[in-house]
């Protein structure tokens, strides 16, 4: 509690900008999230409506990743070059919003297919500018800055599932999915009216020049030991995580015989946790160092994520995966601030795409793979490779250098 209130004092102090811009920017992630977290709890009735199995499901899923993937190889270079970050948030926003108006109007698989892809480009071109315009803004606090940046995210988490889940018990998912269309449109004009770039491309010096320094930086950030390693554990973590996120909702209509409200609560309650603990997370590894914070995370992720199956009752169930949830979710400020401690700012962007791009490509094929898994074996089998993804995550960042705020980057 210490930590939060001196980064509270600290970022809200004399010659800070003060906190309406974390706050504004952590609102509009939360929007972005909303729509993650909609599709998650109308993923198993969407299924059932079409007769999919758990491979079908997994593969939408797959196919998810797969655009995640694409759209951080392309957005972080392009968010460096133009400077254009404010641009690329309202451009976010607006395609998720139209992401909900697909589903809405979906008569087919093929409609949330479009969907997924939709969805998946709306999420994955946020981080890049969201997170490099932040780490520019609050340099000195920016593990604190990026927590409430991942509140917003959590916050959007918390609360989209149990709407989404009580509009399911009046209306079908159709009509949820327009309904929760709105708020990303109302998002993208907030955004529009009250933030500003905070700088432009040096046009004097010329596009063939910027390109230049930009690639340098780049090289000199693949080049970089740490950041590889870096990028290999986040996209452990990544498949733990995303791969839990996919298969619980599922685990709940199918095995534990769960309705629409019971799997809102329960997604919802994923994030209860990393709601409060994710600022205690990001202020502690300004401190502390990085490292401590996410080995103490993935440890208790993996061990939650091995009981996740074998709990019956929706009660104690739900209790657990709270607790997986404010162990693993915690983490994202940590693992952000990690990027741009180990990052110079020319590179930030495509560092923050970089270390998305590598958790898209390695969850990509864990819910298809998982859902043939399921088919045959069932989905205990599914959390339990989780768990050892999620320890190796673990093992990789005991070999990572530890780091904090204000740390000189490796590859500036």
């Amino acid at each position: 509690m210490t930590s939060i209130i001196a980064s509270m004092r600290q970022l809200s102090g004399p010659g800070s900008p003060g906190l309406g811009i974390v706050g504004l920017v952590s609102l509009g992630h939360g929007a972005t999230h909303w729509i993650n977290a909609t599709l998650y709890v109308l993923l198993p009735f969407i299924a059932r409506d079409f007769g999919l199995s758990y491979t079908e499901t997994g593969s939408l899923m797959t196919l998810f990743f797969v655009t995640t993937f694409f759209t951080n190889v392309a957005s972080g270079p392009v968010v460096d070059l133009s400077a254009r970050h404010v641009v690329f948030l309202i451009v976010s926003l607006v395609i998720g919003g139209a992401a909900l108006l697909v589903l809405g109007v979906s008569a087919g698989p093929a409609g949330v297919a479009l969907t997924v892809i939709l969805i998946a480009i709306s999420v994955s071109m946020w981080h890049p500018p969201s997170i490099s315009y932040l780490a520019r803004v609050y340099p000195g606090t920016r593990g604190f800055a990026l927590s409430i940046h991942t509140v917003g995210a959590s916050f959007g988490d918390l609360v989209a599932p149990p709407v989404a889940g009580f509009l399911m018990t009046v209306l079908v998912w159709r009509e949820t999915a327009l309904i929760n269309a709105v708020p990303l449109f109302v998002m993208a004009a907030v955004v529009y009216l009250m933030l500003r770039e905070l700088g432009q491309p040096d046009r004097g010096a010329g596009v063939r020049s910027v390109s230049q320094r930009y690639l340098e930086g780049a090289r000199l950030l693949v080049a970089d030991r740490a950041f590889r390693r870096l990028c290999l554990l986040s996209g452990l973590w990544s498949m733990s995580q995303n791969g839990v996120m996919v298969f619980l909702p599922l685990y709940l209509v199918n095995d534990l015989a769960g309705g629409p409200a019971t799997v809102g609560i329960a997604m919802a309650a994923v994030q209860v946790g990393a709601l409060f603990m994710g600022p205690v997370a990001g202020a502690w590894s300004d401190r502390v160092g990085r490292r401590p914070v996410v080995l103490a995370s993935l440890g208790i992720g993996a061990v939650t994520i091995f009981f996740i199956p074998l709990v019956d009752g929706i009660a104690a169930f739900t209790a657990l995966v709270s607790v997986f949830g404010c162990a693993l979710f915690s983490m994202r400020p940590v693992i952000h601030s990690w990027t741009m401690d180990l990052t110079g700012a020319r590179t930030s962007g495509s560092a923050v795409s970089m270390v998305f791009a590598f958790q898209a490509a390695m969850t990509a094929a864990l819910p298809a793979v998982g859902g043939m898994v399921a088919d045959e074996w069932g989905l205990a089998v599914v959390f339990h490779i989780m768990m050892v993804s999620c320890a190796a995550a673990a093992l990789i960042a005991w070999s990572m250098p530890n780091s904090r705020a204000g740390a000189e980057p490796a590859s500036a």
